[in-house]
């Protein structure tokens, strides 16, 4: 009767052990269940939609890219968001995921990098912004900069010779060409209007510069001209407006965007 009576009571114990052991399996289960649903709802909230690259290494971990643009929804009315994940060439030890915002803004063609601000903009009519059949050079470039000191930043757009931008303290500028030749002269010239100009090493002024702004925005073509060091001849570079005004409209955006990070 003694060993029958120790045998129940050591099976009695064994069913509690198990029991407790269940009860707490499955808390950590509920747990992790409802860690997972929260990150898989965080991960649509700023990733609509995921699109993986060839390159992706599905044996390798996935890392997020640091961003200067930090906001979950497109910048753009009518942008759309997409999470891509593809292999970081620069660690070789993972696959990096990035944001990118594409879309139509007023019939022209879009893309956005959340990581660094930069982008692209359609450039000329029959380009799709397709990193092959389009033409090098044809469409808007756009790309930001932050300063490590005090986070403070600037982006511009370029194309050709002209490049149209906002400095740190908000104010815009226009540049055209680079390594002037000294104290030579940077000239542009919108459509037929009259030609506006200055001095290589003080470049347009504020006015000057919202003036040829304004003439870009309404214009079809710009001639630039400058000189380069060491040859002292001019440098004369007709550019395509196509897609400006959508260009300057969405830099305008995304200098807000990444002032909103600080």
């Amino acid at each position: 009767m003694r060993f029958a009576g120790s045998v129940g009571h050591t099976l009695s114990q064994a069913l509690e052990l198990w029991w407790e052991y269940m009860m707490k399996t499955e808390k950590i289960i509920i747990c992790l269940a409802a860690l997972l649903f929260a990150h898989n709802s965080y991960a649509q909230m700023i990733c609509p939609k995921i699109k993986y690259e060839k390159d992706y290494k599905s044996n390798l971990p996935t890392l997020d890219e640091d961003e200067i643009i930090n906001k979950n929804k497109a910048l753009i009315p009518g942008g759309e968001l997409t999470c891509k994940v593809s292999f970081s060439y620069k660690t070789l030890k993972n696959n990096k995921r990035y944001r990118i915002e594409e879309g139509l803004h007023d019939g022209v063609k879009y893309r956005i990098f959340f990581s660094d601000g930069s982008g692209s903009i359609q450039g000329l009519a029959q380009n799709k912004l397709d990193y092959v059949n389009d033409k090098l050079g044809t469409n808007w470039s756009m790309r930001c900069d932050v300063d490590g000191m005090d986070d403070s930043h600037w982006c511009s757009i370029d194309k050709g010779d002209l490049r149209v931008g906002i400095w740190k303290d908000g104010t815009f500028f226009v540049s055209v060409g680079s390594n002037h030749y000294p104290n030579s002269k940077v000239v542009v010239r919108i459509n037929k209007n009259k030609p506006i100009s200055a001095s290589e090493n003080i470049g347009f002024t504020k006015e000057k510069s919202i003036k040829i702004i304004e003439q870009l925005e309404s214009g079809s073509s710009v001639l630039t001209r400058y000189q380069e060091w060491p040859y002292q001849s001019n440098i004369d570079t007709s550019t395509d407006l196509f897609g400006f005004s959508q260009a300057w409209f969405i830099l305008q955006k995304v200098y807000e965007s990444v002032g909103e990070h600080k």
